[in-house]
């Protein structure tokens, strides 16, 4: 039987051994990528390799995408067969697919990839996919995004998202040293360092690296925090550009408490989902910002949709005392992602999330029976007898959030198109929607009045750079 600890213990003090000759950027990411093969391993350690590779083979067959699958799923077997193998070539095989993946401009691929994995990992419908194999292929995803950032030695910063223009976002990561006390007491104990109280010693190394840690309870609050931000934000990466990269989280949720207990809603979901599958309107340009009074645990919630592989997918950022809740919601096969789905010990509250989530969006999209104004109905907050909402459509030309200036006046970059969203318009008296308008409506899951028709996705000046001469 594999001894994880053991094996552990060799890797780091050759590890260790070996960082007396690298720069401290090279040290972290060979680390980082050491503790990404010895969670995995521990993970599938009791998983018999037969076990292991049917249920590659169905997970990976379900993913689809074979030009990654093949070599991610091989890397997985490898730590089923030969875990000194896998250990010893990860560091390298990552740098290899970065380097393809640039090559190929294979980015927009690689988020989706990882979004189809994310999604099959909760649905969980195949029962010959064992969850554990599913999370720790994940896993070994989130650390390919390490040596894919435009320096990936910046630890300060993350992959966030695409510009409609190519260029990769980023943003800050709010946790960019957080392995660093570990390494450092690890190489401390190696050196025959003398240390009374390991465990005061640890966190005294964190906050020194200024983490506010006193004991494991601290400790283990930031690693949920950590690994939920992580999560979240991988997991929206197909769908952020400059135009919603507002929709990521501006305040990291803090995973200790989960406010949502608070919230019951009386609203059918299963028929909620089935309505949203048929809408009166799209939302405004730029999305909709709904802020509520008398919630005390929520201040607003922003809606924005956007057309993503030929289908609506409406991104959400709800605003609480405790941060910034977000996800994504597919209108045409009602699949939603919430940051509850995957909790064992608090999946109860997914359910909560989405109906509440939900009902907003059709207040804003529907209409009829589900009106804002009604809020106080079907939405009850434990503590709240006043809740109230009120909906701001953000229309107008679209809005550049990333960085809000157009780059017009630098000789770097040139005039393009880009198709960005469509919308439904009302008709003049007497004419009525195409048949191909009403085709693509439907399709995208919106029904129109006989005086309306459906405006293809519009197409937009943009800015891109200039591709460059030899």
């Amino acid at each position: 039987m594999l001894d994880i600890e053991e094996l552990s213990d060799v890797w780091w003090r050759r590890v260790t051994k070996k960082a007396k000759n690298k720069p401290l950027p090279v040290i972290m990411l060979q680390t980082r990528t050491l503790s990404t093969a010895l969670d995995i391993l521990g993970s599938i350690q009791n998983i018999p390799f037969e076990k292991l590779s049917m249920s590659l083979y169905f997970y990976c067959h379900d993913v689809g995408m074979k030009e990654f699958t093949r070599a991610y799923e091989s890397q997985i077997e490898l730590a089923g067969a030969n875990p000194e193998k896998f250990i010893a070539g990860l560091h390298q095989f990552y740098n290899k697919m970065a380097i393809t993946i640039h090559k190929e401009n294979l980015y927009d691929n690689f988020f989706e990839f990882y979004y189809r994995c994310v999604k099959l990992r909760l649905q969980n419908e195949n029962q010959n996919i064992d969850s554990t194999i599913s999370t720790a292929y994940q896993n070994l995803l989130v650390q390919q995004m390490e040596y894919m950032r435009p320096n990936k030695f910046d630890f300060r910063t993350f992959i966030a998202g695409r510009k409609t223009t190519g260029e990769l976002l980023t943003r800050e990561d709010p946790f960019p040293t957080f392995d660093m006390p570990v390494y450092e007491f690890r190489s401390a104990v190696e050196q025959g360092k003398k240390i009374s109280d390991p465990e005061e010693y640890l966190y005294e190394l964190f906050r020194k690296a200024g983490y506010n840690i006193h004991n494991a309870s601290d400790h283990l609050r930031i690693v949920a925090q950590d690994k939920l931000h992580t999560t979240t934000c991988c997991t929206l990466l197909p769908f952020i550009n400059e135009y919603t990269y507002d929709m990521l989280p501006q305040t990291i949720y803090n995973a200790d408490s989960y406010i949502i207990h608070r919230v019951k809603v009386n609203i059918d979901l299963s028929e909620l989902r089935r309505a949203l599958k048929h809408r009166k309107r799209t939302l405004p340009t730029n999305g909709v910002r709904i802020t509520f009074s008398g919630a005390e645990i929520f201040s607003e919630l922003l809606l924005k949709e956007i057309l993503y592989d030929n289908s609506i997918y409406m991104l959400y950022r709800l605003t609480s005392i405790n941060g910034d809740i977000c996800g994504v919601y597919e209108t045409r096969d009602g699949f939603f992602y919430g940051i509850f789905k995957a909790s064992e010990a608090h999946g109860y509250l997914e359910e909560r999330m989405e109906s509440m989530i939900l009902y907003l969006y059709a207040t804003q999209v529907l209409g009829g029976e589900y009106q804002l104004s009604d809020i106080n109905q079907h939405v009850m907050i434990e503590g709240c007898d006043t809740l109230s909402a009120v909906g701001y459509g953000q229309g107008g030309k679209l809005r550049n959030v990333y960085d809000g200036a157009p780059h017009a006046r630098n000789g770097d970059y040139e005039t393009a198109e880009a198709s960005i969203q469509g919308y439904i318009r009302k008709l003049p008296a007497g004419q009525k929607a195409s048949d191909e308008a009403r085709s693509l409506a439907e399709s995208l899951g919106y029904d129109l009045e006989p005086n309306e028709t459906y405006v293809r996705p519009f197409i937009r000046q943009v800015f891109r750079l200039k591709e460059r001469t030899k």
